[in-house]
């Protein structure tokens, strides 16, 4: 039997300008590294540079109202202003990869990416972010679809709150998936 104590799940999540990762920008990245039990062992949530009014005028109404409502516009604003007082490049990908790392989280790990509708920020990742999608092997967990499967099967419903931020969001997966595996996975 494998210890769940040693096996390392990283969970992600991105924030977005919309829905085509070719014609959009990627605004925030997180990623939540666990144990097997689902423990947490590590959170982090990291902005994307890109110019901030740029992906505000990419974005739609939609995603504009989202945005400023949940704060994501104001608080990359400010992050881009801080980029231009450093005198190195910030890279997310060095940042998060390095957070990854110290985690015990690597693409020797072989682990599946885990999150809600996953292959959306899977796509986004490999066309922006190809190193830290790297971190992940070709498979992936969903756990909305798993919550689709126990709606259907077993008549089960969670009601959970999503706030499009990123870090919020896998918080949120989580949660689900605990619930999931208590109440479906019996």
């Amino acid at each position: 039997m494998i210890d769940l104590r040693t096996v390392r799940l990283g969970f992600t999540d991105t924030e977005t300008t919309g829905l085509d990762p070719t014609q959009g920008k990627l605004l925030e990245i997180a990623l939540v590294i666990t144990d097997g039990n689902l423990e947490i062992l590590g959170q982090g949530s990291w902005f994307c540079p890109c110019d901030t009014a740029e992906a505000y005028n990419l974005a739609d109404e939609y995603v504009r109202g989202m945005h400023t409502k949940n704060n994501l516009w104001a608080e990359h604003h400010a992050f881009m202003q801080w980029c231009s007082t450093q005198s190195a490049i910030y890279s997310v990908s060095d940042e998060m990869l390095k957070f990854a790392y110290q985690h015990g989280f690597a693409p020797s790990s072989g682990t599946p990416m885990i999150g809600n509708g996953i292959a959306f920020d899977r796509d986004w990742l490999g066309h922006h972010q190809p190193r830290i999608r790297g971190l992940w092997n070709h498979r992936v967990i969903d756990i909305s679809g798993l919550q689709h499967l126990a709606e259907l099967w077993y008549d089960l419903k969670y009601t959970g709150k999503v706030t499009h931020r990123a870090l919020d969001d896998i918080l949120e997966s989580l949660d689900k998936l605990r619930w999931l595996r208590t109440n479906m996975f019996r």
